[in-house]
């Protein structure tokens, strides 16, 4: 789903980094495993569902990240791209979906935690995007596609500056572990919420 499950190996050995992977491993394989993106047999309205659920989540995510940024590993949000292609398919996105804010953000942790989801997120976008071109040509994914552009780099200096943020000990290492959890979780939800999307009277399909 999210990520395709497509994170180096090497992260499990390498704390602390192994041991978030650890603590989230059942939240993300869930997730995964409910999403239609990586799974045989993906069409226009399964595309459709997992798009909306992700447009209900993460754009919340990475205004969050902007906010309590601190500079020490570059940023740029994709909402607008995610709506945008949203939108084109002619469904809509209702404004009930679940709150990552109260996670908080503003501390070391939780802000890693968040980011670690995401920066996941995008490097499984270089094989979603690849697919989407064989398997759904015409479909909007100009958020998949921005997404997966230089993705691998980023996600190997997510690595290391993940890495020295950690130096905080424990406490910095539970922060970010319940801050990935709470956006797992939130995702599981809105994947369950988004099998039948709601479509725009009059809009194209």
């Amino acid at each position: 789903m999210v990520d395709g499950r497509n994170h180096p190996r090497s992260d499990r050995a390498t704390e602390p980094l192994g041991a978030l992977r650890r603590a989230v491993d059942d939240l993300h394989q869930a997730v995964d495993e409910r999403s239609s993106l990586g799974t045989a047999g993906l069409d226009v309205h399964r595309y459709g569902s997992s798009l909306v659920a992700l447009a209900r989540v993460l754009p919340g995510v990475e205004q969050a990240l902007v906010r309590y940024g601190d500079g020490r590993f570059p940023f740029v949000p994709l909402t607008p791209l995610l709506v945008a292609d949203v939108r084109s398919l002619g469904l809509e996105i209702d404004d009930s979906a679940p709150s990552t804010e109260s996670v908080g953000y503003d501390d070391v942790g939780s802000w890693w935690g968040a980011m670690y989801v995401l920066q996941g997120s995008r490097l499984g976008s270089t094989v979603i995007a690849e697919r989407l071109t064989v398997e759904l040509p015409d479909v909007p994914r100009s958020y998949f596609n921005a997404a997966a552009t230089d993705a691998r780099p980023a996600w190997a200096a997510f690595r290391v500056a993940a890495r020295a943020a950690f130096d905080g000990g424990q406490a910095d290492l539970d922060r970010a572990v319940h801050s990935a959890r709470s956006v797992f979780d939130a995702l599981l939800v809105e994947l369950a919420r988004a099998d039948e999307p709601v479509v725009r009277e009059g809009a194209a399909t």
